[in-house]
């Protein structure tokens, strides 16, 4: 699959075919690039290592040469051949690189916010207050043209990492499935034939919109543009740190949360998802920035940005039929400690429709009931509700099934329950039914 011609996000056009793409600026600051003669700073454990090695390939073993020094006296070649994986540490953790999750960025102004979701304004906040920098907005182009790169390495993030660069990722939402317009999910539908069939996308509420299986994707031909990167439901991260022995990669997410560690194989197949872009972003003086942050610490990721976490996976898996694999994910998050109801609601009315799939109607009952009392201007549990109680006929479920008639009735007629719905409902990924009630993903400032 083929990204846009500069590496960087397509932008999508609701007014226009999903693969009339323009490379957009994935929400980042950008300072000129190191000179020449300026290499990168190097993490503390490895600078000794990287002095004598370059002492060695000129011939020199007497004096030390400073970081400073001229490219020409450690070229750029065997810099990089020095960072390669057996010389960087085992693991490394950029402290003090603040987090900003969607919610918070959603509420600032941004160039561009019907078409760049806000993943990109928070990835953007993270690194310039990690150094401290002042830039401009309409530097990101300028900056995602230079310095990113498709097709890395996880030893060339690793090494970004060990220098003490705070690094952009572009990646798929899950390691399983991602969000794309409806109208790409017919294109792609066309495409693929028997291998997707966006009709039938499997038991869910759709929240985010249509999903696709990585696996599909994967099998899109070349001329076909890369859905991942479409800037509307792009999602960015902020790399900070990884850890050989456990075999992590640590990501600010604005949706999960901060110091998210993902396996270097789910990371791995969410970044080839969208061509293993790279843009590492050195605003600044890497070990003064450490030495600043060095006391620094992440908190804990909180109840409901681990229920994101498990909603939006369970979603993935449904949209792959993997069912009782959702139906795992979605009692992962109903058992956390202080859950908001918004996230108990979206948890609560997916697992039932996961259930209602596996034709379990009575717990299907139960799950849909919670969420409609969860949240009840949402018609979609009572939908469902109608949808069960006429399926399993008694007397009872007839008088349950004329209640939740005369409710879904009035919120279908109800010109407000979108707004309300929109207040109640987590805001920390893009729901696309509710993009232009919270005055994001269309050509309206919120308010």
């Amino acid at each position: 699959m083929r990204s846009s011609a500069n590496g960087g996000p397509r932008v999508f056009r609701p007014a226009a075919a999903w693969a009339i793409a323009v490379a957009c600026a994935a929400a980042l600051a950008c300072v000129p690039p190191s000179r020449a003669d300026d290499p990168p700073a190097i993490a503390p454990g490895v600078r000794d290592m990287l002095d004598q090695a370059a002492r060695a390939a000129r011939g020199n073993a007497s004096g030390s040469p400073s970081m400073e020094s001229p490219a020409a006296a450690r070229p750029e070649s065997t810099l990089r051949a020095m960072l390669g994986r057996g010389a960087r540490p085992a693991q490394a953790l950029i402290r003090g690189v603040p987090f900003v999750g969607w919610r918070e960025a959603a509420a600032h102004d941004y160039p561009r916010r019907d078409l760049l979701n806000p993943s990109a304004e928070a990835a953007r906040e993270m690194v310039l207050g990690y150094w401290g920098a002042d830039v401009k907005p309409e530097a990101f182009a300028e900056l995602i043209a230079r310095e990113g790169r498709d097709g890395a390495s996880l030893e060339d993030l690793e090494a970004s990492l060990a220098r003490g660069v705070p690094t952009l990722v572009y990646a798929a939402l899950t390691r399983v499935a991602h969000p794309v317009d409806p109208a790409a999910a017919l294109a792609i539908g066309k495409v693929l034939a028997r291998r997707f069939d966006p009709r039938n996308p499997g038991p869910g509420s759709g929240a985010l919109g249509p999903m696709i299986p990585l696996v599909a994707l994967r099998a899109l031909p070349d001329t076909v543009p890369n859905p991942v990167r479409e800037s509307i439901h792009l999602a960015v991260r902020v790399a900070i740190g990884y850890d050989d022995a456990r075999g992590v990669i640590v990501l600010h997410d604005p949706s999960f949360g901060p110091a998210l560690e993902l396996s270097r194989a789910d990371f791995e197949t969410m970044w080839a998802a969208a061509g293993r872009r790279l843009v590492p972003l050195r605003l600044g003086d890497p070990a003064a920035a450490a030495a600043r942050h060095a006391n620094e610490s992440y908190r804990a990721r909180s109840a409901d940005e681990r229920g994101a976490e498990c909603f939006v996976n369970g979603v993935a898996l449904a949209a792959d039929g993997r069912g009782a694999d959702a139906e795992a994910e979605y009692r992962r998050g109903l058992a956390l400690l202080g859950l908001s109801p918004g996230y108990r609601h979206l948890l609560a009315f997916d697992l039932a429709l996961a259930l209602e799939g596996q034709a379990r109607v009575a717990d299907a009952i139960a799950a849909a009931r919670e969420a409609a009392a969860l949240v009840p201007d949402d018609a979609g549990p009572w939908r469902l509700l109608t949808r069960l109680y006429a399926a399993t006929p008694s007397p009872e479920h007839r008088k349950l099934w004329s209640e939740a008639a005369n409710k879904l009735r009035k919120l279908e007629r109800d010109r407000h329950a979108i707004e309300a719905l929109a207040a109640a409902l987590p805001a920390d990924f893009f729901i696309p039914s509710l993009g232009p009630a919270r005055g994001w993903g269309a050509k309206k400032a919120l308010p």
